[in-house]
């Protein structure tokens, strides 16, 4: 299988001038307003490179078009196309939120199960780098044992932002080692992640974490799971890494809503969430690819965004493109969800067997 050669952490590297990266957050099974980013911006090729960052699935009644659509595009150009893994590539949610459902109606209940087994074995993040960084320790190698950087293991301008060049991209967020503080690269790379139903600490909070406005680590009380982390986790694991930022979906307008301590709405698709306190650069990102979320009588009316990288920048310089719902898009109600609140993570109703 393809996605079981990479790591838990595959690292991006723009090979030249003329190639560019767009990264597509959340589409949730809304499959025609992708095929409008397509048209809007080129479908994936060797000068068009792609990183969908999970949730690709449920709330929309086209998942099944979406992934085997990215899945066929990853077989043709393998090197050119990139999926990091969302929480609704799980069993939990895509038994809970209507992918089960359209799974059934359009094949089988098997499908679903296969399905699953491959959502188990795609990345859980990546590490996107300009062509002119030859090889950052990312992979563990130049570490000391407190899990920093050694002195000059990696390339770094003290004019941009005091980090280095590179931006970590990850579905939900920051992760906490077995230690309770912020995990490192090398310690996310040490995991298992061939589950088809995440449990464990760090594989959660990869997929369910979300960033706060206030100071340091927390139990992410509305998810019920993984963590709320803060502006000073963020920019020590950037500084830990020699990156300058993270990028990361998960959050809608519905989900955004929820939290009115967070400043933007998220109905545009696109908000810098943290910001370095003496620079004010960007630290955080949250992009979502799905507009006029969730499909049906819930719809937010919201536009979307996807970002694309310059290939011949090394700070890796980005345009955030907006986008609106397709006019193609079919006015039908979603398959329907088995429970009604998105961040409702009642684990203790439901087990699923991991097995292969």
């Amino acid at each position: 299988m393809i996605f079981s050669k990479y790591p838990n952490v595959i690292t991006i590297r723009l090979p030249s001038d003329d190639v560019k990266l767009t990264v597509i957050g959340d589409t949730h099974g809304q499959f025609h307003d992708i095929l409008q980013v397509f048209e809007l911006n080129g479908k994936p090729s060797p000068n068009n490179w792609y990183l969908f960052n999970g949730d690709m699935v449920d709330r929309g009644s086209w998942g099944l078009e979406i992934i085997l659509t990215v899945f066929a595009y990853k077989l043709v150009y393998p090197d050119c196309v990139f999926v990091v893994r969302g929480n609704h590539e799980t069993a939990y949610c895509s038994t809970c939120y209507g992918f089960l459902q359209e799974c059934k109606a359009k094949y089988s209940k098997s499908i679903h199960s296969k399905i699953l087994h491959v959502f188990s074995r795609i990345p859980l993040a990546a590490v996107i780098l300009p062509k002119t960084v030859e090889n950052p320790p990312v992979w563990g190698v130049d570490y000391d044992a407190s899990g920093w950087i050694k002195e000059g293991g990696c390339p770094r301008d003290p004019c941009m932002y005091g980090y280095g060049y590179g931006i970590f991209v990850v579905h939900g967020g920051l992760f906490r080692n077995n230690r309770g503080d912020v995990g490192t690269i090398p310690e996310l790379q040490a995991i298992s992640r061939t589950t088809k139903d995440p449990d464990t600490e760090m594989l959660l909070d990869v997929l369910w974490s979300d960033p706060q406005k206030d100071l340091g680590l927390n139990d992410n009380h509305m998810r019920g799971c993984a963590t709320f982390f803060g502006p000073d986790c963020t920019r020590d694991f950037l500084e830990r890494h020699g990156l300058h930022l993270v990028l990361r979906s998960h959050e809608g307008p519905d989900a955004r809503a929820k939290r009115p301590s967070m400043t933007n709405d998220m109905m545009a698709g696109y908000s810098i969430d943290q910001e370095d306190e003496y620079s004010g650069q960007p630290l955080l990102i949250t992009l979502f690819s799905a507009p006029d979320y969730p499909q049906g009588a819930s719809a937010k009316g919201n536009t979307a965004a996807y970002i694309v990288f310059d290939g011949s920048k090394d700070d890796l310089a980005y345009e955030v493109k907006h986008f609106g719902r397709s006019p193609r898009r079919p006015e039908v109600k979603p398959y329907p969800a088995a429970v009604n609140d998105l961040t409702d993570l009642d684990r203790s109703r439901m087990h699923h067997d991991d097995e292969d």
